[in-house]
């Protein structure tokens, strides 16, 4: 369990950064061409229209072979540059909302590269980076939070092999756990009780997720050593699985 929890942190670390850098990327290079470029008005000519599907069926209608598509409009737009250079171009994204031929534009462009002029607007120059950024920022939360549970718990570990009480506790229950898969199969875990004989208090420890069936190796005993804080034994335990030879 704790590779693929390693694995988990490590993609979500990885993914993050990747799609962060994208995203500071892109905003760089708007703030950058904002910066450097030139106002224009434009005026709408034509209107392309597309389909833009996905899996999920619309809410409009039922079955039909489009069910999932929706109709897509970008603008065609000419401009014309302060040395009266008139240039028309196609932006890069599509609005559900149908421009209207005619209609005025803001535009955006480099003096000395006016063809990749661009829509001032929002989406245009804004979207794709928070897209990015936020998607970075999600992964990279993802991560750091797997990657702090592998930390805490290798910690606590080290702590209990250290100094913590060990103690047998009698084998209760090996359970396959149904609402977890790991690598298309779902984990087993072995639950196990003690009572405290200081306090009468019954406890019940459970081992970490197990890729292969503990029950083989666990045949003619009734007892596993489990590692635990005297003060906390409830929360603070280790379940020693290689005392009995178990692959987690």
């Amino acid at each position: 369990m704790r590779v693929v929890l390693r694995i988990v942190a490590i993609l979500g670390c990885l993914l993050g950064v990747v799609f962060l850098a994208v995203g500071v990327f892109l905003g760089v290079s708007s703030i950058s061409f904002r910066s450097s470029a030139v106002h224009a008005t434009g005026t709408v000519v034509e209107v392309r229209e597309s389909l833009s599907c996905s899996d999920r069926p619309s809410r409009r209608g039922t079955g039909g072979g489009n069910s999932g598509c929706q109709r897509v409009y970008t603008p065609v737009v000419r401009f014309t540059t302060a040395t009266g250079r008139q240039i028309t171009f196609t932006p890069d994204y599509a609005n559900s909302s149908r421009p209207t031929v005619g209609a005025s534009i803001g535009v955006l462009y480099h003096p000395d590269d006016p063809r990749h002029a661009r829509v001032d607007s929002f989406s245009d120059l804004w979207l794709l980076p928070i897209i990015f950024t936020g998607i970075g920022l999600l992964f990279g939360a993802l991560g750091a939070v797997f990657a702090s549970r592998l930390v805490v718990g290798a910690r606590r570990r080290a702590w209990l092999k250290e100094s913590g009480m060990r103690i047998p506790a009698r084998i209760q229950d090996v359970r396959r756990i149904q609402n977890v898969r790991i690598n298309g199969r779902n984990p087993w875990r072995i639950f196990a009780g003690w009572q405290d004989p200081t306090t009468g208090r019954q406890y019940t420890f459970r081992s970490d997720l197990l890729t292969q069936n503990p029950a083989e190796a666990l045949q003619g005993t009734g007892t596993i050593d489990v590692l635990i804080d005297p003060a906390d034994p409830g929360r603070r335990y280790w379940m020693d699985l290689g005392s009995r030879a178990i692959d987690g």
